[in-house]
């Protein structure tokens, strides 16, 4: 029988992905795709560790991604002044690509929550929602949309 080079190539990369496949499949669940960031600052002074642990899992639930791929950071007992007085309160940075505008609501309500726990009442922050393209974050060398391209490459053809 004649095999075309055509065909030999599609054998070459039939044979490639097997081998490859489950090293593609990990990568690809490992790529970010919306890269969670929540930053508070607030006046509160040592804010636990344990909040800042819930409020990784709480973004993690909110934007139904893996814990692993959130980013939490808290600036604790910063100097702010809101609403005239210095008792507590906060402003909150949420950062995440492709998140829409129906959400804010519910995230913002989610937050409400979460201040709770550490005293700050709910007419004592502000929350600033980012939706950055996927060409303006960075990660590994690159940013995301470059690496969700490659996901998207990969994903087809597995």
């Amino acid at each position: 029988a004649v095999v075309s080079t055509q065909s030999t190539g599609n054998i070459a990369l039939l044979l490639l992905l097997s081998v490859f496949s489950p090293v593609l499949n990990f990568l690809i669940k490992c790529l970010p795709e919306k890269m969670p960031y929540f930053h508070m600052i607030t006046n509160v002074k040592d804010v636990s560790d344990e909040f800042i642990s819930k409020a990784s899992k709480e973004v993690a639930r909110l934007t139904n991604k893996d814990e692993s791929r959130v980013c939490v950071s808290v600036s604790d007992g910063s100097k702010l002044i809101f609403g005239g007085t210095d008792e507590p309160a906060a402003i909150i940075q949420f950062h995440s690509i492709g998140m829409e505008v129906k959400d804010h609501v519910v995230i913002s309500s989610a937050f409400t929550n979460l201040l709770k726990d550490v005293g700050i009442p709910n007419d004592r922050f502000y929350v600033q929602f980012y939706a950055p393209p996927a060409t303006h974050v960075g990660k590994l060398g690159t940013t995301i949309a470059e690496l969700n391209r490659g996901k998207d490459f990969e994903s087809n053809i597995l």
